[in-house]
This record gives structure tokens, C-alpha cells and sequence, in this order.
């Protein structure tokens, strides 16, 4: 089991090659401020500018957008040790080979199949109710999930 995260809010120090940096881990907001379409290092850039609250360079102020890549690496690397959870990679083999890999595990796309298969789940049991019993959709949702499971017991052959 991995320690849990720091606070995202808490402001973090990070310096390295004559760079101080200021930074807070990324927060929901960060990542949904993200655009939708883009390439990986687009992204980054963007998250980096969004949680880089302050930059210096041998004591200059300097934009997070033109910290050189080793730099942000560093602060890559570091915000991982803050956030263990922040990049669950998920330890595979291949049944066939026996071939190890690491997968991340991408947790929004794993919510959005969840809620598509209860919204199917849920289109499908309305439709066999109000086919059965001519009840209106709205009266079908108000049942509790164990009362319509009871109904639709009732009429499965």
C-alpha cells in the first residue's frame, strides 16, 4: 500500500541547477482546466503553468513556461514522491508469454464505463417495466433499486 498524498493544497519548495520553485500537486481544477484534445507534452506544459506558483532563476522571476525540461523533470519527478497515487500503474502479465508490463490505471476513463453501463442497465430495466406494466419512466425511477429489481424478477421468463 502506498502513503497517502500530501495535501494538493499545501505549497511545495523545490530547488535545483539555480531554479527555486514554488508549486502546489496538481488539483481536480488543474486537470480539468486541461483541453480536451492535445498532445501529452501540451498538457504537461499546461499543468506545469497551472501549479507552478512562483519561479526564480538565480533569483530573476521566470514564467513555469520557460523552465528548461530538465528542470521541469525534476519537478516532475518530485511532485510524483509527494503524490505516490497520483500514477497508479497497474503490474501485468500475459497470460500467452508470461510477459510482464505496467499499465496506468485511468481512473476517470474507468468512471465514465461504470456510469455508461449502469445508464444502459438502467434505459434497459425502464423499458422492460413500462413495456410490462405501462408505467411511466419517471414512476419507474422513483422505485428503490430493490423494489424494481422485485419487478423485473416478476416478469422475466
Amino acid at each position: 500500500m502506498r502513503a497517502p498524498a500530501a495535501d494538493a493544497r499545501q505549497s511545495h519548495h523545490l530547488q535545483t541547477d539555480g531554479y527555486d520553485l514554488r508549486f502546489h500537486l496538481p488539483l481536480c481544477a488543474d486537470l480539468a482546466a486541461l483541453p480536451a484534445r492535445g498532445e501529452v507534452g501540451g498538457h504537461k506544459r499546461a499543468l506545469l503553468q497551472r501549479c507552478v506558483t512562483e519561479a526564480r532563476c538565480q533569483g530573476e522571476p521566470i514564467a513555469a513556461d520557460r523552465l528548461p525540461a530538465e528542470v521541469s523533470d525534476v519537478l516532475s519527478r518530485r511532485m510524483a514522491e509527494l503524490d505516490p497515487q497520483g500514477d497508479i500503474q497497474l503490474a501485468l502479465t500475459c497470460p500467452k508469454c508470461s510477459r510482464p508490463w505496467a499499465a496506468p490505471l485511468d481512473i476517470g476513463s474507468c468512471l465514465w464505463q461504470e456510469i455508461h453501463a449502469w445508464a444502459e442497465r438502467m434505459l434497459r430495466e425502464v423499458h422492460a417495466l413500462a413495456a410490462a406494466y405501462g408505467w411511466r419512466e419517471a414512476d419507474i425511477l422513483a422505485l428503490s433499486t430493490v423494489r424494481r429489481q422485485a419487478y423485473l424478477e416478476l416478469i422475466r421468463p
